[in-house]
Parts: C-alpha cells; structure tokens; sequence
C-alpha cells in the first residue's frame, strides 16, 4: 500500500472575496457568521477579505495570527488556530486577528489586536456535508472552465482578492492557479491549476474539517467519489483514502498544505490530479514524503531509499530542477520562494506553496 504524501506547512487563514461595488474600505469578512458543526470535530474559521488595518501590518510582516474566544468555553474549546466542539448546544465565538510576537513564529502578540469577528455555532451530534460540484474535465482552457464554475455551478473566481491576501505571492507566482468560493463553510474553495499552455490538469477542493475524510471507510467523500466510480486503492499515514478512476486518468488523494505563506493552521485539501497512467501501472511502494519551505529554502524529507530521482517542477509543469534522491533530509536554495510541484520517483506529485 503506498502511503500518502503529506505538505506540512501553517496557514492562518485563506483566501478571498471581492471589495463590493461603491466599498471603498476592507472590512474583515467571515465565510458565515452562522455554523454547525459535528460534537467532536475540529474546525476553522476562514476569511474572505481582511480590514485595512490588516492589509496595513501584512505590508511589513510576513504573517498575522489567529485564536478563538468562546462565550461558553463548555461547549467550544479554543485550539489556537482552531475551536472544537465539545458537546451539543449554542454559543457565541469571536475569531481574534493578532500581529505575530517578535521572535516567535506563530505565536500571537495579544498587546497588538488587530481585528475580530464573531460567528454563532450550533453543536450538533451529526451534520449533513454537502458536497459541491467542481470541474474536473482535464485539459479544458481556463477560459472555458471559469465560464463553467461562474456560469453553472454559481462559483465566485476570487483569485485577484486572494494574491493580496497572500503576501509571498505575486500575481506572476499565481498565474498558474485560479480560486474560487462556493459559500460553503466546511468547503469552501475549489483551486485550479493549468499547466504553461492554460489547460487544466488538477483541481482541490478545500476542507477545514479532517474529520470528513478519516477514517477512509467513514468517509462521506470516499463514497460520493464511489457514486463516480472511482476505487480506492490504498490509505495513507493519516487513515485517509486515496482512489483512482482508470477510465478519466483521475487520482484523488488527501493532504495539507499552505497557502498564505502565514502559520499555523493545517487545511486539508482534496486533489483530483490527472495520471497518464494505467491503475495497474501505478506505483504502490512503501514511500513517505514531506516538502516544505523555510524561507527560500526546500526542505525534502524521505523515508524512501537512495537512487531515485527527485524533480522540482513549476505549478504549470516546467521542470526546474533534478537531482538524485538521498533517503533522510535534503535541502534546494530557490531564487525566491514560489509554488513548486515535487515528484520522488513514481510517487505522486505534492504541491508545496509558500
């Protein structure tokens, strides 16, 4: 069974919405100011635009910090980075946007509050996951998928609010990647990803609740993906499904990752990549990989034995760099920290963003 490769990074918050017309100031907005959520699962709040107070310290700081501040502390625990449901019943909680205290990455300076918004939660003993539709249809042109995503299924492309929510990120790093937001709260955004001739070759969707893919044979996502045919074929490290459909070249698999280039929230992210290959061509090895950026540096950490090769792509698929794999902890200097794709033999491929 080959395990599941896995990007951990922190991110406080994601992505975006757009400034209404005639709204010449930002205002922190939530994804909803009312949710409900399942006794026993951890969730996070995410963000669609930010306060120009934010905006402000964003302009000389790498990264803001969030915390959590429950009315009942009996019915909501406060993680950080994340609020749990501890038993069933109403509350209040306030979402807290600090600046980061000198030194100490991912910590909170709580003399330096920056903004706050406060969301009702119902704590129920189960709650129905609706599953958006997202586009998947490998090499259409971007052109046509958004007018898809926008037109019919009522997607929102926020990726221009997103590139200035996201510090490391350009709009030429981003180029290769469109967001979208679809209202939902526990998945709220599909992102897509073309390769240098705009055509589409992978799509995620977004979740905040880990809770939804483990244990794999709990899962509502493995069995709607069942509904469309696809198997499963293994389980990674973290109990969650990996799955192939032979017949449209399609893998689904499950990890963290980052996108805002701030710390410390883990968001899971379902991949559906296109694979050229058979399910009986591919891979099933004993493999562990985790990609990681600090600073300008990627850091590489294999389980996995010496003599393949690892390649460094970029998000649009233009080999960058080669070299041989070593088994333990390898480190690339990149010119500047940008969106990479990494591939260790014939393991697939894990997105690594700042």
């Amino acid at each position: 069974m080959q395990k599941k490769l896995l990007v951990y990074a922190f991110i406080v918050t994601l992505l975006s919405s757009y400034t209404l017309f005639g709204q010449d100031k930002n205002q922190l907005t939530i994804i909803t100011d009312r949710v409900e959520c399942v006794v026993g699962h951890q969730y996070k709040m995410l963000m669609t635009n930010y306060s120009d107070k934010v905006y402000e310290y964003l302009k000389d700081h790498p990264r803001i910090v969030v915390d959590y501040k429950p009315a009942d502390p009996s019915l909501i625990q406060n993680g950080g980075t994340w609020f749990k449901a501890i038993k069933e019943g109403e509350t209040d909680v306030t979402l807290m946007i600090y600046g980061e205290e000198d030194g100490v990455l991912g910590a909170p300076d709580y003399n330096n509050l920056l903004d706050k918004a406060t969301f009702h939660v119902v704590n129920k003993s189960a709650v129905d996951l609706q599953i958006p539709e997202w586009y998947t249809t490998w090499g259409t042109k971007r052109q046509e998928v958004d007018k898809e995503l926008v037109n019919k299924l009522h997607y929102t492309n926020i990726t221009e609010r997103y590139t200035e929510m996201t510090p490391s990120l350009t709009p030429e790093l981003m180029k290769p990647i469109e967001v979208y937001k679809n209202g939902s709260f526990e998945t709220p955004f599909v992102l897509n990803y073309y390769n240098d001739n705009d055509e589409l070759y992978g799509s995620a969707l977004v979740l905040i609740n880990f809770s939804r893919v483990i244990p794999a044979d709990k899962s509502p996502i493995r069995a709607m993906l069942e509904s469309k045919g696809f198997v499963q074929t293994g389980t990674d490290e973290a109990g969650c499904f990996e799955m192939l459909n032979e017949q449209t070249k399609t893998q689904v698999t499950c990890e963290f990752f980052s996108l805002q280039g701030v710390h410390v929230m883990a968001v899971t992210q379902m991949n559906r990549n296109y694979m050229p290959n058979s399910v009986a061509d591919v891979t099933r090895a004993e493999q562990s990989l985790r990609a990681y950026y600090q600073g300008n540096t990627l850091y590489i950490e294999t389980e996995q034995a010496s003599g393949e090769q690892i390649s460094i792509y970029s998000i649009g698929g233009s080999l960058l760099f080669q070299k041989a794999l070593v088994r333990g902890v390898q480190t690339i200097e990149m010119p500047t920290a940008i969106p990479v794709i990494v591939r260790a033999g014939e393991a697939p491929a894990v997105k690594v963003l700042p």
